[in-house]
């Protein structure tokens, strides 16, 4: 079955609606992303693209164990996913980041339009599912809104008052 030009994505909507903002007007502290593909082409326009817009490129992977490792030396705010890979998929890669660090926000890339993916994509914790071949702005929605979850997240976690420890 051929791919469909289909994505699916939770974003913001975009600047100029209520909600939206500008995609690179990240203020202070710009996004941290690893990419994870296997095909080089795309990689290589991903880093480009993403620098471009404000985004801080700390890593390229080209098999799912690469973006593992990656994530553990670099930790990032956001990833951007292969789910085909060779050595561990998408999915598997995206548990693995959630368990370390359940803030960092994964955005799963594939070629394959898939319901049952979808629905292990959204169990594993990931942001945002997009099908390759979707516009590059809606690859920068996607990320921009994950980096305002993350955001978030951090902002509740830093509200958490925890109970002392050794109480005796």
């Amino acid at each position: 079955m051929p791919v469909q030009r289909l994505a699916f994505v939770r974003a913001r909507p975009p600047a100029g609606q209520p909600g939206g903002r500008e995609i690179d007007g990240f203020g202070s502290r710009r996004p941290r992303v690893l990419i994870a593909d296997d095909e080089v082409e795309l990689r290589e326009a991903l880093v480009t693209m993403l620098e471009v817009h404000g985004f801080q490129v700390v890593g390229v992977a080209a098999t799912g164990l690469e973006a593992v490792a990656l994530f553990d030396a670099t930790w990032p705010d956001l990833m951007l996913v292969d789910y085909r890979m060779p050595g561990q998929d998408g999915v598997a890669v995206t548990r693995y980041i959630k368990e370390r660090s359940p803030n960092a926000q994964v955005v799963l890339f594939t070629a394959y339009d898939e319901m049952s993916l979808s629905l292990d994509a959204t169990e594993a914790g990931v942001f945002a599912f997009l099908v390759k071949g979707c516009s590059p702005s809606l690859i920068l929605q996607a990320l921009s809104g994950a980096w305002d979850e993350k955001q978030r997240r951090d902002q509740e976690d830093s509200r958490v008052v925890h109970p002392p420890t050794g109480t005796g």
